[in-house]
């Protein structure tokens, strides 16, 4: 699951360099918080775990994924103030959190199962 992230991470971090060029500095700190979670993941697997020998284990790779959704809960909720029409601050807030979430699930339910 460590490419799966990257390729996450990597399609917000073009995602992100796309708004940057188009100078939507508000759409580049909204699309920063995406990529918190598989980033969290890759940084605990890919660098801990597969390049300095760090056994990690499964409470301690979930307990990470949690902090990391709930870092970007916060992060999400303030950059959210930015947005002057309410119903776009409100649909912004639902999609992110569900897509970290649900992503958050979805690695924690890996971690579990390995």
């Amino acid at each position: 699951m460590v490419i799966e992230c990257a390729a996450i991470a990597g399609i917000i971090l073009i995602m992100t360099i796309i708004f940057w060029r188009k100078h939507r500095i508000q759409w580049v700190w909204a699309t920063l918080p995406l990529m918190l979670v598989p980033l969290a993941y890759c940084v605990m697997f890919a660098i801990v775990q597969g390049i300095f020998g760090i056994e990690i284990s499964n409470i301690a790779g979930v307990i990470v994924l949690i902090a990391a959704v709930g870092i970007s809960c916060v992060w999400l909720g303030l950059v959210s103030n930015g947005f002057k029409n309410k119903k776009t601050r409100v649909s912004y807030i639902v999609v992110a959190n569900t897509f970290n979430m649900a992503l958050a699930a979805i690695l924690s339910c890996n971690i579990i199962s390995a």
